[in-house]
């Protein structure tokens, strides 16, 4: 009887130590093929989102920045409008006097009379030219003709006006000093 009990301990020991070893087996493998693989997919999704979150980050700072940079195109933009607006050259300036005329004839003006003071100055963006206006007419026509000449396709800045009523009929005289802008073309 004893020996088949020793061969029974011998077959478990046999199976006990194949469990183990297919346990073994099964812990490498599932470590070599499963854990390991996973665990660096892991760590290169940690990677990719921290880039992904200082993307983000920088991002976000751009566009908190944005609304200045539209703010400086559309300040831009409107110094664009104005330079739009300069004569291409000094050569053009002929046109210039017949606009005006041509307003003060519409807006029933008389006495006209326009000067050009001086020469021009240039700064590092356009040439500046003084001229002088003079003309008389009723206040209304010469309000009109104020607001019609600011929509000229000139640049022009006001830097004197003088408006006399010599008589109780509304009609006024005005003269006014005004600097025109243009580009050397």
């Amino acid at each position: 009887m004893m020996p088949l009990l020793k061969t029974q301990i011998q077959w478990f020991s046999r199976i006990q130590q194949a469990v183990i070893l297919g346990l073994l087996v099964t812990a490498i493998g599932f470590y070599a093929f499963a854990y390991r693989p996973e665990t660096n997919r892991l760590q290169n999704l940690g990677v990719r989102i921290g880039q992904n979150e200082r993307d983000l980050t920088a991002a976000q700072l751009q566009a908190k920045a944005m609304h200045q940079v539209q703010m400086d195109i559309n300040g831009l933009t409107e110094k664009l409008a104005d330079f739009k607006k300069l004569p291409a050259n000094p050569g053009d300036l002929g046109q210039f006097e017949v606009e005006m005329a041509t307003l003060s004839r519409r807006d029933k003006l008389h006495g006209w009379s326009v000067s050009w003071q001086g020469t021009p100055t240039h700064d590092e963006e356009c040439y500046e030219l003084p001229i002088s206006l003079k003309f008389e007419g009723d206040f209304r026509d010469v309000y009109t003709f104020l607001c019609d000449m600011e929509d000229l396709s000139r640049l022009t800045r006001v830097k004197k006006l003088v408006m006399k009523s010599p008589a109780s009929d509304g009609s006024v005289q005005v003269e006014m000093m005004l600097d025109l802008y243009y580009s050397e073309g």
